[in-house]
Parts: structure tokens; C-alpha cells; sequence
């Protein structure tokens, strides 16, 4: 029989995911608002609901948009060959942007609304760019 699939490159498993870095950073910059629009959805649904309280929406928003970042940003890092961080500040920065100009599209906001939403994603975005570009340490199995 025949095997169809994956040939072999010669490469280990771990660097077979591995990508060009803007191609690391276009996928978790896809996460990062797929993540975005699920969390501000159940965020939605919880306010309706009268689970979280009406002003606390500004809050639920600035918390997923963390989190969404940080998701992408590690995505980024484990998935990038080279130049992990640079390529997960610059992702979280481009997604940053992108939410400043829904924000002043959609919302009529001020100058520290804006904040409110930049500064988590990039705190979150360095907190995971620094987490998935570590390199992960071998550690001896233990006999038994």
C-alpha cells in the first residue's frame, strides 16, 4: 500500500509548524479578532442578561481585548522561526490599531478610551511574546 500524507523533510516535529514570521503574525492577528468578537459576544450576552452590570461594558471590552491579544501574540511567538518577539509586538500593535480605529469609527470616544483598550493589548502582547519565545528547556525523564 501506498502512504499518502505528510512526506518527510528531514525536519523534527517541532519545527514542522514553524512559518515565515508575517505569516505567524497574519494568523494570530486572525485569532486575535476571532477571539475578540467571541468574548465581546458572551460579554454582550452577560450584560443583557443582567449578569455584569450595564457600565461595566467598557471594562468587559478592555478584558477581552487582552485577552484576545494575548492569545495571538503567543500564537505568533511558538509559530514564528525567527525574530519571535519583534514579530508578536508588532502583531499586537497592528491589532492595537485596529481596534483604536473601530473604536473612533464605531464609538464616540475620547482620548482615554482609546487607552483603555491600547494599553491592555499591549501589556498583554508583551507578556506573551516574552512567554512563547522562551525556549523551552529539555528535562530529564526519571527513572523508575
Amino acid at each position: 500500500m501506498k502512504k499518502t500524507g505528510m512526506r518527510k523533510t528531514g525536519m523534527n516535529k517541532t519545527n514542522a509548524a514553524k512559518m515565515a514570521p508575517a505569516m505567524a503574525a497574519c494568523r494570530g492577528l486572525g485569532l486575535c479578532i476571532v477571539l475578540t468578537l467571541v468574548l465581546c459576544a458572551v460579554c454582550a450576552a452577560l450584560i443583557v442578561k443582567g449578569v455584569l452590570p450595564q457600565q461595566s461594558d467598557g471594562i468587559a471590552g478592555s478584558i477581552a481585548a487582552a485577552v484576545s491579544a494575548f492569545g495571538g501574540a503567543y500564537l505568533t511567538a511558538k509559530q514564528a522561526k525567527a525574530q519571535k518577539l519583534v514579530c508578536s509586538l508588532v502583531m499586537c500593535a497592528v491589532y492595537a490599531l485596529v481596534l483604536l480605529v473601530g473604536n473612533l469609527l464605531f464609538v464616540e470616544g475620547s482620548p482615554g478610551g482609546a487607552l483603555r483598550v491600547a494599553l491592555p493589548v499591549l501589556a498583554a502582547g508583551i507578556l506573551a511574546a516574552l512567554a512563547g519565545s522562551r525556549k523551552s528547556t529539555k528535562r530529564p525523564v526519571r527513572g523508575k
